[in-house]
């Protein structure tokens, strides 16, 4: 994806060769000396690998990609739930300043509202007794009339 593709650096082994000579040195008795050299010697296929590591090579490499994808996919979803985290916190936040502000507000303007209400009621219980005793002055009042308008007629 990045111009950059991969290359395996794996190679088959190096086979070493071991050869001992001995040699005898003049004049000095019983002693071998013994030389041991090892050559080291590689075998290749055309790209260092036969066709079995090719194919695991690649197998390898496509697994990689896909992985690499899948994370990327995840990384992404990770970033949204973690976006929509952040925004939902943010909401609750404001929320919550609004409710502290409602309960405050509501706490001051009820108790005006209710002195208020307490005030009219008072206002109009009075008015209910008031009312009632005219109700009961008019009504005797009636009585009162009613008698004489009966005894005026009798006569």
């Amino acid at each position: 994806e990045d111009g950059v593709e991969y290359r395996s650096s794996i190679s088959s082994r190096p086979t070493y060769t071991k050869s001992t000579r001995e040699s005898v040195p003049s004049g000095s008795g019983n002693r071998v000396l013994k030389i041991v050299t090892e050559s080291h010697h590689t075998s290749s296929y055309g790209s260092g690998l036969s066709p079995f590591g090719q194919n695991a090579a690649s197998t390898i490499r496509d697994s990689r990609e896909r992985e690499k994808k899948e994370i990327m996919e995840l990384n992404d979803k990770l970033a949204n739930y973690i976006e929509n985290v952040r925004f939902l916190e943010a909401q609750n936040r404001k929320l919550e300043n609004d409710l502290k502000f409602l309960r405050s507000r509501s706490g001051q303007g009820s108790q005006s509202v209710r002195i208020i209400y307490e005030t009219e009621i008072t206002t109009a219980r009075e008015e209910v007794v008031s009312n009632g005793k005219k109700m009961e002055d008019v009504q005797r009042d009636f009585d009162k009339y009613s008698k004489q308008l009966l005894e005026i007629k009798t006569k």
